[in-house]
């Protein structure tokens, strides 16, 4: 009797199913993962994404504040910018620009500014700086020792701040608003902007304490 042979013909398992639970496990990790985040946890998304966020990110008590300017006032930190009206003679990278008024914007600003009602005072470094609009780049110090006609600080810190005012305080996204005549204004680690105009000064950003007259807010408190 003749035998028939039979031919065997082997294949690949299919991968299908493979990614099919890859699929599966990718989307459960991610379902885990928020509500992990979301109930159990819900600081440990923050500590994340604080290694790449500045302890300086704006976050807290929000302030907003239109008041009479300080009779003095000095910060020492990185500024974002720096934009200011100046009039007289000022340094930059030791060469002197004697000019009757000029328009000074200063980028990535490391240093000390302060003022008083007459004078403001910039010590610090920079990498780069605009003169009437003209740039100049570099590793760059600069000296300024004059008098002002306008200031704005963009994004810096300062650990603490008060003095007895009198104006507009708005706090917790104008939930709370304070109309002061000559009480106490304090701010503790503040991270926002800064504008000084002739009897006009403001203050716009967040802290993680603040109180205008007998209104204190501190972040920590519930709503």
């Amino acid at each position: 009797m003749e035998q028939k042979e039979v031919e065997a013909v082997l294949t690949k398992p299919k991968r299908k199913h493979r990614w099919m639970l890859m699929l599966v496990g990718t989307f459960l990790f991610i379902f885990l993962f928020i509500f992990y985040t979301s109930f159990v946890n819900p600081n440990f998304g923050k500590t994340i994404t604080g290694n790449v966020i500045s302890d300086n990110a704006a976050s807290g008590v929000s302030v907003n504040a239109n008041l009479n300017p300080p009779e003095n006032f000095l910060v020492d930190s990185k500024i974002d910018k720096i934009d200011m009206k100046v009039k007289g003679a000022f340094s930059v990278d030791g060469k002197i620009y004697d000019i009757s008024s000029a328009s000074v914007v200063i980028d990535n600003f490391d240093g000390k500014v302060s003022f008083t009602d007459e004078k403001l005072i910039v010590d610090g470094k920079t990498n780069k700086i605009f003169i009437e609009g003209i740039p100049i780049s570099g590793k760059i110090e600069v000296n300024f020792d004059n008098k002002y006609s306008y200031l704005k600080l963009s994004n810096f810190y300062m650990s603490s701040f008060g003095y007895p005012a009198s104006g507009i305080v708005r706090l917790q996204d104008d939930r709370v608003a304070v109309n002061l005549k000559s009480e106490a204004f304090r701010v503790k680690k503040f991270n926002g902007d800064l504008e000084k105009r002739g009897k006009i000064f403001r203050l716009d950003g967040f802290a993680e304490e603040a109180q205008a007259g007998l209104i204190n807010v501190k972040n920590t408190d519930e709503e």
